[in-house]
C-alpha cells in the first residue's frame, strides 16, 4: 500500500471542486510550504501526553500539499496529505489527535504555538475544540477566531488533524465570521476525508486482486 500511495498523494489533497460547499472563487495560492508543529511528549504509541508545542522542520517524509485563495474575501482552504515513516509514527500521530480531543489543556499550548502563523495586524481572540465523530480513523478539529485590527473583518480558521488508513492528513480552512462558516468549513473536510477513504479503498482492491 505504501508503494502505491507514494505516487498518488497529489490525487488526495484537496482539489477545487472539493470546494463545492463554499462561495467565492477560489484559485490556487502562491507561496511556499509551512513548517510544521513538532510535540514534547511522554508516554508512547497511542497513549501521549502532551508537554509542549512548537515548531519545526517541515516533515521530511513523503508528503504532498494544496492551498486555494479567494482574494475577494480572504478566504482560503489548504491540505496536506503525508505517508508515515513507520507503524510508529502514525501510533504517534493517532496519539496527538487523541490526547488533544480529549485535553483542553493541551489546546492552549497548540493555540499558542499555531499563532505564529498569523500577521501582525491579527488578533488571536478565541479557540475551542470541535466534535468530529465521523472525520477519519483519529482526528482533532478545533477552531481559531481572529481579529484583523487594520480591516475589522473578524475570520475563523478551522483546522482538521487526522489518520485516515495509513495516511496522515491535515485541512485548515479560514473564512470571514458568519452563522454558516462552520457548516461550510465541516462540508469540505467531509469532502476531504471522502475522496481520501475512496482513493485508498480503490488502491487496497488493487492490492488484493489476485
Amino acid at each position: 500500500m505504501l508503494q502505491r500511495t507514494e505516487p498518488v498523494l497529489d490525487t488526495l489533497v484537496l482539489q477545487q471542486e472539493d470546494l463545492s460547499p463554499l462561495s467565492g472563487h477560489y484559485e490556487p495560492c502562491q507561496g511556499g510550504e509551512a513548517d510544521s508543529l513538532t510535540f514534547e511528549y511522554s508516554g508512547e504509541g497511542e497513549s501521549l501526553e502532551i508537554e509542549d508545542v512548537g515548531r519545526g522542520e517541515a516533515y521530511d517524509g513523503p508528503i504532498d500539499y494544496s492551498s486555494f485563495c479567494d482574494d475577494d474575501s480572504g478566504a482560503f482552504a489548504s491540505s496536506l496529505v503525508a505517508l508515515p515513516r513507520d507503524k510508529e509514527l502514525l501510533l504517534f500521530w493517532r496519539g496527538v489527535n487523541a490526547d488533544l480531543a480529549s485535553d483542553g489543556g493541551d489546546l492552549k499550548k497548540l493555540a499558542e504555538a499555531s499563532s505564529d502563523d498569523l500577521h501582525e495586524e491579527e488578533e488571536l481572540l478565541d479557540y475551542r475544540t470541535l466534535s468530529a465523530l465521523s472525520l477519519g480513523d483519529s482526528h482533532h478539529v478545533w477552531v481559531r477566531t481572529v481579529d484583523n485590527l487594520e480591516t475589522g473583518q473578524r475570520f475563523e480558521i478551522y483546522e482538521f488533524d487526522f489518520t485516515r488508513g495509513i495516511l496522515l492528513a491535515g485541512l485548515s480552512v479560514e473564512l470571514p465570521s458568519s452563522p454558516t462558516a462552520e457548516n461550510e468549513a465541516f462540508s469540505v473536510a467531509t469532502a476531504f476525508d471522502n475522496r481520501i477513504a475512496a482513493q485508498l479503498e480503490s488502491l487496497s482492491a488493487d492490492v488484493q486482486a489476485p
